[in-house]
């Protein structure tokens, strides 16, 4: 559903000194299940990364393991469809790729490790046909992820992976009687293998507190802090529920943007009339907690039509504040939040032309006091 991506591998380590190349990263497809009109497809085929090798000659063949790699994740559930969503990419220091997220149709989220060497075949080693984790309802129904996840540190190490879930791709996914539970989450990566999440019951849960009576309004979403860990009392990430979205359809079909600590997506509502635009609601969320920043209502509604990724672009000066008295100081950013169609309807909210503001610490963080830094002085400027 994105584009292709080019990204630098390690690929060895000779003699202490890595060696890297540079390779298109591109999932198999979603829909490689569907005829294409030629005889071309395989109703039972599972998800697959791809590594396409860049330095491949014009006039030489592909061959896996030489010039390009392909990493199969296993069908869970042999009836239902497969395909792998597009990877997020989590890099090194070195500009190395270490981690790929990918979601597929079947509800899984997978964990590529290219921390190795090339040809990576302990790439689904931690748990190998085990996935991070599998995105289930309520009622373990099944959420299948098309979107490309996005990915943030997380306190304490590791890494948090949010994704929301739904299907748009084909006619029967805007039959209203087909319509499903669908959620959006935040899903914690230790890194460790003994830290996979088993269900939903780990996570932190997010409701809507806003009257549903009322289609048009903006939601308040609300849940309890938590801390991230494997340790008892501590939470491997949060969920949203989509309000009533088996009824609506509502469903998170194209890409999110983060930004300071800041989540933004659109979800999409689709129309009863097949020759309607449908619509969407724009969400700001708190990448870590999964609540609105500021206590703020998020959520709003599209009154013309549905919309896609949205985009930010700073469209003031940065505001930076006075220092306290170990030196720290705020910055406040402020944003404007474009769609590529429709506008937030009703109250001021994310929507095209809305504009954010964004504080980010900045400055001294924390202090030391050096209680013989006088002596040390002295000695330096003996030497």
């Amino acid at each position: 559903m994105s584009a292709p991506v080019v990204a630098k591998f390690k690929t060895r380590t000779v003699a202490g000194v890595a060696e890297y190349k540079y390779f298109i990263v591109v999932p198999g497809g979603l829909n490689n299940y569907r005829n294409d009109g030629a005889g071309r497809f395989d109703a039972s085929a599972s998800g697959a990364l791809f590594l396409l090798s860049l330095d491949k000659a014009a006039g030489d063949k592909w061959k896996q393991g030489v010039n390009y790699y392909k990493f199969k994740v296993p069908i869970s559930e042999p009836d239902r469809q497969g395909g792998l969503s597009a990877p997020a990419l989590v890099v090194d220091g070195d500009g190395a790729v270490r981690y790929a997220y990918a979601g597929d149709l079947q509800g899984n989220l997978w964990c590529f490790d290219f921390t190795g060497s090339a040809p990576w075949r302990a790439a689904l080693g931690r748990s190998p046909g085990t996935p991070l984790f599998t995105a289930e309802d309520d009622n373990e129904m099944r959420q299948p992820i098309t979107m490309q996840p996005k990915v943030v540190f997380a306190p304490g190490g590791g890494y948090v992976v949010l994704f929301g879930t739904g299907k748009f791709i084909e006619p029967a996914d805007a039959v209203l009687a087909d319509f499903k539970d669908q959620s959006f989450y935040g899903i914690y990566d230790s890194t460790r293998d003994a830290d996979k999440i088993s269900g939903r019951q780990q996570l932190a849960p997010r409701r809507s507190a806003t009257d549903t009576t009322d289609p048009g309004a903006a939601l308040t979403i609300i849940g309890d802090a938590f801390g991230y860990g494997a340790a008892e009392g501590s939470k491997r990430g949060w969920y949203f529920d989509f309000v009533e979205s088996a009824r609506t359809g509502e469903r998170s079909v194209s890409d999110a943007v983060v930004d300071h600590g800041q989540l933004f997506f659109n979800s999409m509502i689709p129309a009863a009339d097949p020759c309607a635009t449908g619509s969407s609601r724009s969400y700001r969320l708190d990448a870590l907690t999964g609540l609105p920043s500021e206590d703020n209502a998020t959520g709003f509604l599209s009154r013309a039509g549905a919309m896609g990724s949205p985009l930010l672009l700073e469209t003031t000066a940065v505001q930076v504040g006075e220092r306290n008295t170990i030196g720290k100081r705020a910055v406040k950013r402020t944003q404007t939040v474009f769609n590529f169609r429709g506008a937030s309807g009703g109250a001021k909210g994310p929507g095209q032309g809305a504009v954010v503001e964004i504080g980010v610490p900045a400055g001294r963080i924390s202090w030391r006091e050096i209680l013989n830094w006088q002596e040390l002085r002295d000695a330096a400027k003996k030497e």
